[in-house]
């Protein structure tokens, strides 16, 4: 007979997705503090907005959310509210009236550099202790999870077992 050992009991404090949710949550939170030491008042979605047109504009709302999985009422609602604060502008694609294409305003543009000049020197403190090689596994690793999930996501779950 085996000596098997009694299986680990589950922490959730061990897990990847609850390591992953709180590390987010206070990435979040160092942000909020980070941009109101900047006299802004913008939540780490718009700003991805902002750095997604500043990188390509006349991208569609929904181009603009799918790339950080914001379902179609929340992004139009942050559009609305960026639009309404000046920083980016509506208007209809001239190819497909069902769409939007959305651009920086000048206003915008300011507030999406202001955050990525300051955001180099920040990136260095959240980053302190940790080597070139570290910071290169965790993106590696993190890439890969995403894609493990997305692809457990779109499997048919007929198909698992």
């Amino acid at each position: 007979m085996r000596n098997r050992r009694a299986p680990e009991p589950f922490r959730v404090e061990d897990s990847f997705a609850y390591l992953i949710y709180r590390n987010a949550r206070l990435l979040r939170y160092h942000f909020m503090h980070f941009t109101a030491g900047l006299e802004l008042e913008i939540s780490q979605e718009q700003f991805f907005i902002l750095n997604k047109l500043g990188e390509n504009p006349g991208q569609s709302q929904t181009e603009l959310g799918d790339d950080i999985l914001a379902d179609r009422p929340n992004i139009t609602r942050m559009i609305a509210t960026m639009e309404a604060n000046g920083w980016l502008r509506r208007k209809l694609d001239p190819s497909d009236a069902r769409r939007f294409q959305v651009t920086l305003t000048r206003k915008g543009a300011l507030i999406q550099q202001r955050i990525r000049d300051a955001i180099v020197e920040e990136r260095e403190r959240l980053s302190a202790g940790l080597t070139e090689q570290e910071i290169s596994d965790l993106r590696r690793i993190l890439a890969k999870m995403e894609l493990n999930v997305m692809a457990l996501i779109d499997s048919d779950p007929s198909e698992s077992t």
